[in-house]
């Protein structure tokens, strides 16, 4: 697709053109093309699959003369006011604007857009901002974030600041470098997956009302947003790379992290709340779950009916709580988690019958407790005892050994929640965690959360 194969060589050197008169093919065809729309013009020894000489393609309808004088040749001579300039100069003025000597900036874009503008085509380029469709082309890939073909606008978002993004339902594999987007709209079922690069949401983000949406992050891949307030359910995969909020994350969403996932519920100013039905699963003790920043609250705050769960895997489970995930130069939030009434589940099929204590959930105030506790995999010859302490703000779990147990469970409550009423920013924490943030709405797009904000901090 668009491609230009033009002048084995130079036009309007007769020297050049009995020295190349036997040059290589320009495009060899071993089979029947979907598509192909190559301009192929001054170049000898083309052949197709039948064997055919080929020297112009594609060149109807466009003047031979303006073709012959677009040359890199008259391209180096404009650029150099040399009217003689060769290949070699021009390869000489791009080393030394490489080395920092000149101050103007000759690019690839540039260049190719000397021969688009020769050979008819469009050089046009898009200035501003816009709400890019992803629209599977069926002459590429049809899945790729990366690949300009697949947007309505023939160029890829991020492209200019404040572009947004429209999945429109399809599923999307998202692989550039780093892409900063004003809001994404998932669409109905539109899944979303980010193995690589990082994509920044700084606005909304929604999903359709009948199927949701899907977002997976695995691989080196990194997903920020800046909250959720969608009634719509999303679900949140992340088996590796990062997930990040920096924001009021209060929607209809599920979220899961694997062994090798990364998930910062909150950054400084930011809040995690899970609310009702929904649930948070922490899978294995390497998946990294809780609070990064610089500075400020963090928080994570369950719902009445919102389920936290914890699944053990090769005979460990996993902690939330702050850790330093190697994103900001120094790792120091002010973190508050309120358990409102929500259910505790535990998965110990994976957990061997030896005892261990391990430490669920930790945080710098910690409030709440649990409404229910549902245990899966404990088995009849063991006992388990989940501890709040909230003067050292932990939840643990206790396990006895195998064969010293009958499968009881037990919740135990250690001091009060007023206990951390003596800390620096225990005020401020409570007050946070039961703000009054909004409830998700139906048309994020429309406009924002009632009573929503960008940053805990604001409540």
């Amino acid at each position: 697709m668009d491609n230009i194969i033009a002048h084995l060589a130079d036009p309007n050197n007769a020297e050049e053109q009995v020295e190349k008169v036997k040059g290589q093919f320009a495009l060899v065809n071993k089979g029947t093309l979907y598509y192909n729309d190559t301009v192929i013009y001054n170049w000898t020894g083309t052949k197709n699959a039948d064997e055919a000489d080929e020297i112009n393609t594609n060149v109807d309808g466009l003047d031979r003369a303006i073709l012959d004088e677009t040359t890199i040749q008259n391209f180096a001579a404009d650029l150099l006011g040399k009217s003689t300039a060769t290949i070699a100069d021009l390869a000489d003025y791009l080393r030394a604007q490489a080395d920092g000597a000149l101050d103007d900036v000759v690019d690839a874009d540039l260049i190719i857009a000397f021969f688009r503008t020769g050979f008819g085509m469009d050089t046009g380029l898009r200035a501003d901002e816009a709400v890019l469709r992803f629209a599977p082309d069926d002459r590429g890939d049809g899945v790729r974030w990366d690949n300009r073909l697949n947007w309505s606008t023939d160029d890829l978002p991020g492209t200019q600041d404040g572009d947004s993004v429209d999945l429109g339902g399809n599923w999307v594999s998202y692989g550039s470098m780093t892409t900063a987007i004003e809001d994404l709209d998932l669409g109905d079922g539109g899944r979303l997956s980010v193995a690589q690069g990082r994509l920044d949401v700084e606005g909304t983000l929604a999903v359709g009302s009948s199927w949701g949406g899907q977002v997976t992050v695995d691989g080196a891949g990194q997903f920020w947003t800046e909250g959720y307030g969608d009634s719509d359910l999303l679900s949140i995969s992340v088996m590796g790379g990062r997930f990040a909020n920096t924001g009021v994350f209060l929607g209809n969403a599920d979220l899961t992290v694997g062994e090798n996932g990364q998930a910062i519920l909150a950054t400084d100013g930011a809040g995690f709340l899970l609310q009702a039905g929904r649930t948070l699963t922490v899978m294995g003790d390497d998946a990294k779950v809780g609070f990064d920043g610089e500075g400020g609250l963090a928080l994570l705050r369950l719902d009445d009916d919102a389920t936290l769960k914890f699944v053990a895997e090769d005979g460990a489970m996993g902690t939330i709580g702050e850790f330093r995930s190697g994103r900001f130069e120094t790792s120091d939030v002010v973190s508050g988690v309120d358990l409102g009434e929500a259910t505790l589940a535990i998965d110990l099929s994976g957990m061997a019958g030896a005892p261990s204590q391990t430490v669920l959930l930790e945080a710098d105030e910690l409030i709440g407790r649990f409404g229910d506790l549902d245990f899966t995999g404990l088995g009849e010859n063991r006992n388990a005892t989940v501890t709040i302490d909230y003067a050292s703000d932990q939840v643990r779990l206790t396990l006895s050994a195998s064969g010293t147990g009958t499968g009881q469970v037990t919740l135990d409550i250690l001091g009060d929640e007023s206990d951390g009423s003596g800390m620096t920013h225990y005020q401020e924490i409570l007050e946070a965690l039961q703000a009054d943030y909004g409830t998700p709405i139906t048309d994020p797009i429309a406009a924002p959360p009632t009573g929503a904000s960008a940053s805990i901090l604001d409540w």
